[in-house]
């Protein structure tokens, strides 16, 4: 089973969303869980991830991990060419490297940004980048290419961020 997960703040409020699939192409949602975490760190730019890591294993203490094959997120899992640790990669250790994290972002965050794999879907001209570990990022991106949608954002990518909007 793979999970896509998705924060949406409000004041220092997150609202964390989970959509749980099976198939890559598959518009079906086995399951949708969402939780409120109060009282949230302050954000800090330059450690998003510290803000963004307790909110998502939050959420992910609600599963049987042992079922989740893959987690996608909404960011990267690295910063540059040298590895530098964004909150994907810090999820995956945090679950002892057990599961494999694929992150997506909507906007390039970073200009030299070399281990960033680029897709292209639907008729958009804006990609999406994409960055793993613990999954080939070639594969992660040609996943994440081939998932359920006509739209730059996939199907089930979009309802984990409606999920997440929902307060």
């Amino acid at each position: 089973m793979k999970i896509c997960l998705n924060i949406n703040y409000k004041e220092n409020k997150a609202n964390i969303a989970g959509i749980t699939f099976s198939d890559w192409k598959s518009p079906i949602v086995i399951s949708s869980k969402k939780i409120i975490k109060n009282d949230i760190e302050t954000y800090n730019p330059e450690e998003l991830y510290k803000k963004e890591l307790s909110c998502l294993l939050e959420l992910l203490q609600t599963y049987e991990l042992s079922e989740i094959n893959t987690i996608i997120i909404d960011g990267y899992v690295y910063a540059d060419g040298n590895k530098k640790q964004e909150t994907g990669a810090y999820l995956y250790e945090a679950l002892d490297k057990k599961i494999p994290v694929i992150g997506i972002s909507k906007i390039k965050r970073y200009e030299y940004n070399l281990v960033t794999k680029i897709v292209f879907r639907g008729d958009s001209s804006d990609p999406l980048y994409i960055t793993s570990v613990g999954i080939d990022e070639g594969y992660a991106a040609f996943m994440i290419k081939n998932m359920h949608g006509e739209l730059r954002i996939p199907t089930l990518l979009q309802e984990a961020e409606k999920l997440s909007k929902r307060w």
